[in-house]
């Protein structure tokens, strides 16, 4: 017997990797918090490099949540996983808080040398 009703055709995401994508977002929400920076709710309330709030948000109906980390590259680079990388954006960061103008310029310097990827 044939069904008259149209069965749908899966092409989008598996809940298997929906839920892998919930959790990454989710560690990497709380490796943002934890790396300080972060407001009442754990969420980081701006980057420390672009003072914008890093996080993509979306209307579920309730409220909004994040459902991404939009942040620029070197906010992304001062929580990511390789050491190297990680360090050198602390640096940059170190550096431009410092009150020390040649501080300052050489933070500018590597930024510039961290963006065409010649650092570290």
């Amino acid at each position: 017997m044939t069904s008259i009703h149209v069965k749908p055709v899966f092409s989008g995401a598996t809940d298997r990797e929906k839920d892998h994508a919930r959790q990454k977002l989710e560690a990497d929400m709380v490796r943002f918090a934890a790396a300080g920076n972060a407001d009442a709710g754990g969420r980081v309330s701006n980057c420390p490099f672009c003072r914008c709030d890093p996080y993509h948000y979306e209307d579920v109906g309730v409220c909004y949540v994040p459902v991404a980390i939009t942040c620029c590259d070197m906010g992304i680079s001062l929580h990511a996983e390789k050491k190297t990388e990680r360090d050198a954006a602390r640096r940059i960061l170190r550096l431009r808080s410092s009150h020390s103008p040649r501080r300052k310029a050489r933070a500018q310097r590597l930024l510039v040398l961290m963006e065409a990827g010649e650092y570290p």
